[in-house]
């Protein structure tokens, strides 16, 4: 029993490395992060919330301080420095300037670097484009400055998406069997909350496929959308905390019947942050972009690999993309498209199929990812990342 118990913390420890990779320095290490402030001028993005987004990859401590209230003293105590400069008239006085250049800790700067003497900006590193290669890159440079060199290998995810009490379950059960079957897990996006028991075949096809290996995700189906898509802002006439209390009752209901959903998955353009925190309450997982503020839709992060957001849920992102009604390649987009994420480390290359499609079309994509020779991630190893 002493063995078996052993075994299981490494197995657990093991996984809990792959979400956030431990520095040179150690897990017990910290960052300070210095912003002269938080976006670009004229900006809408939270663009310091993006580069924290990025360090939550990362097994250290971070602070973030901004430059006004900086004391020179936290400079000599931080195992690693970044500094976030997006304002090109950003000043820095001298001191800082001199006690920084003295470190013998890594110091990275992120944004417009100053002339020490003329203080005249010198475009650096001038953006983080939040949803391009570029960002990618930005991931990989993290972790050469934090000396990360062991990554877990890349994984891909497959999602069953739309399913709902109207859908063929029969077309599901065929498409769990078949995954199962090639040792695949998979999610299964579950639409709607349908009356359990008046919809007994529905609740009786997910419990089928959960022991399969499917994995349910709510992907909303209550009092959606949540996102004024007009206005471009939250919408203010529902509250978070009630939308909270409906989704607690509609996991209980799913409970009595032997169903178990880990994850969320928002159907809307994007996610108020007062939202965003109160499912972080219920969901250890979510699938989807990284919401950075309620600034605009258009303010999140799509990445290549799965981050923690501000509250401590684990974020699979959805970047490799879905097969289409019409594509005559079928897979071979989302292939194309997975290979590219995979050459980052520790990338999950993340694609939605339809419940409704043919189930040939199922096969083919299967049989395209298959030739990537990359392992399939399992969404329940990552319930017990998120705090509780």
């Amino acid at each position: 029993m002493r063995y078996l118990c052993l075994i299981l913390l490494l197995c657990i420890t093991a996984r809990a490395e792959e979400l956030q990779l431990a520095p040179s320095k150690g897990s017990n290490s910290t960052t300070l992060v210095i912003y002269s402030a938080k976006r670009m001028p004229l900006a809408l993005g939270n663009q310091l919330e993006l580069l924290n987004t990025f360090l939550r990859r990362v097994a250290t401590k971070i602070t973030e301080v901004s430059l006004q209230e900086l004391n020179l003293q936290q400079l000599d105590d931080a195992d690693y420095i970044i500094v976030y400069s997006p304002d090109p008239a950003g000043a820095f006085s001298e001191p800082f300037l001199n006690k920084l250049a003295s470190r013998q800790n890594p110091v990275m700067w992120v944004g417009f670097a100053p002339n020490s003497k003329t203080q005249t900006a010198n475009a650096k590193v001038t953006d983080i484009p939040p949803n391009s290669p570029a960002a990618f890159a930005f991931a990989e440079m993290l972790l050469d400055f934090y000396g990360i060199r062991q990554v877990a290998s890349g994984r891909l995810l497959l999602r069953i998406e739309d399913y709902d009490c109207e859908s063929n379950h029969r077309d599901l059960r065929r498409m769990a069997d078949f995954l199962f079957s090639r040792k695949i897990p998979f999610g299964v996006g579950v639409r709607g909350a349908c009356d359990l028991n008046a919809q007994a075949e529905f609740a009786d096809t997910l419990r089928y496929v959960q022991k399969r290996g499917g994995r349910l995700i709510i992907k909303g189906g209550i009092r959606d959308p949540f996102w004024d898509a007009i206005l471009d802002k939250p919408r203010s006439d529902i509250s978070a905390a009630n939308i909270r209390v409906e989704i607690t009752g509609y996991l209980d209901k799913l409970k009595k019947h032997g169903l178990s959903a880990i994850a969320w998955e928002n159907p809307d353009v994007a996610i108020s942050e007062e939202m965003t925190a109160e499912l972080s309450k219920l969901f250890p997982v979510m699938v989807g972009p990284v919401q950075l503020s309620d600034a605009t839709a258009r303010d999140q992060f799509i990445g290549q690999a799965p981050v923690r957001n501000r509250y401590g849920t684990v974020m699979v992102p959805d970047n490799a993309g879905f097969v289409p009604v019409n594509e005559d390649t079928e897979g071979y987009k989302i292939k194309e498209a997975a290979a590219n994420l995979l050459r980052f480390r520790g990338a999950v290359a993340s694609c939605a199929f339809h419940v409704y499609l043919p189930f040939s079309k199922l096969v083919a994509l299967v049989a395209q990812l298959e030739e990537l020779h990359v392992p399939f991630m399992d969404l329940d190893d990552l319930k017990d990342y998120a705090p509780r």
